[in-house]
């Protein structure tokens, strides 16, 4: 009886305490979160906000009035719908780029064997170490010779050769990610039949979906923030977000932005990023496990 009580109370101070480790994890995520969210949280609130709320020490989170018209004025400023057309056609197809490309790349490079294939690999972990503005004048004198300086081919073509922004991480990210998937399951598909590109367009690439939302949502994040190509190549009305967003301060008639108009403005252009993210959440989380766990 003595025996079956001890029992009994060692499981309930275990319990409890596994109870109180996850209380405590549970809290220290909270406030990570709190961390992270309460920027967004406040440019929510300004944006909704009246001059004189912001400058009413009795309103913090509640705006006494909303305001919407903050919106409209930052969509009509940011000339939103043919900034964001310009934006979306950049970005679908650095998208489509490089996770095409990138991935047959990545898989070259972890399952062919040919002269040279270090070497080459070599090469790509040597983009990806140099820094980006480094490229940024050669490139631009590349292109101008091409006429091409004041178009969107710029930010357009390395993307559908598998390079441009990141290109070369996310080969690297592939390679990793097929060198981990057993070589046994292309063997099987060579046995019945499979050529090489058949056997990676309805075996291995299946397997590593992923891997390619991770590299879709790393690629859309990044090109639709980009700046600094979009400022050295695009000309007159043809604007990404981000350029529209860096022109609003220059918007003619306007002496001052007001941090109203530019939380608004700013809410508009993060708004398809989060709603991107929300929807493959799950397998971008899959594929950070998946990437981080792979060896190769």
């Amino acid at each position: 009886m003595a025996f079956f009580h001890r029992r009994i109370g060692h499981r309930t101070t275990h319990r409890l305490k596994e109870i109180g480790r996850k209380a405590l994890l549970y809290l220290f995520l909270i406030n990570a979160a709190f961390i992270f969210v309460m920027p967004i949280l406040y440019l929510v609130v300004v944006s909704i906000s009246t001059p004189n709320d912001l400058m009413d020490p009795s309103i913090r989170w509640i705006p006494a009035h909303f305001e919407w018209k903050n919106y409209v004025e930052a969509f009509e400023r940011l000339k939103y719908l043919s900034s964001l057309m310009t934006t979306m056609v950049t970005t679908s197809v650095a998208i489509i780029g490089q996770m095409l490309f990138c991935s047959l790349a990545g898989y070259a490079l972890a399952r062919l064997k040919f002269p040279g294939s270090k070497l080459v690999f070599g090469a790509v972990f040597l983009v990806l170490v140099i820094p980006s503005q480094a490229m940024a004048l050669p490139n631009y004198v590349f292109f101008s010779r091409l006429h091409w300086s004041r178009s969107m081919l710029p930010l357009i073509l390395p993307e559908l050769l598998g390079n441009g922004l990141y290109g070369a991480l996310f080969v690297f990210v592939f390679r990793q990610v097929f060198a981990g998937i057993p070589k046994e399951m292309e063997d099987a598909a060579s046995i019945d039949g499979a050529g090489m590109f058949k056997t990676f367009f309805f075996i291995i690439a299946p397997l590593a979906k992923s891997a390619y939302a991770t590299v879709g949502l790393f690629s859309f994040v990044w090109h639709w923030n980009e700046f600094s190509r979009p400022v050295l190549y695009l000309a007159g009305e043809t604007k990404t977000l981000t350029l529209a967003l860096s022109t609003l301060f220059n918007s003619p008639g306007l002496q001052y932005i007001p941090e109203t108009l530019s939380s608004a403005a700013v809410i508009l252009v993060m708004a398809p990023v989060i709603l991107f993210y929300i929807c493959v959440q799950k397998f971008f989380i899959q594929g950070i496990q998946l990437t981080g766990g792979v060896k190769g």
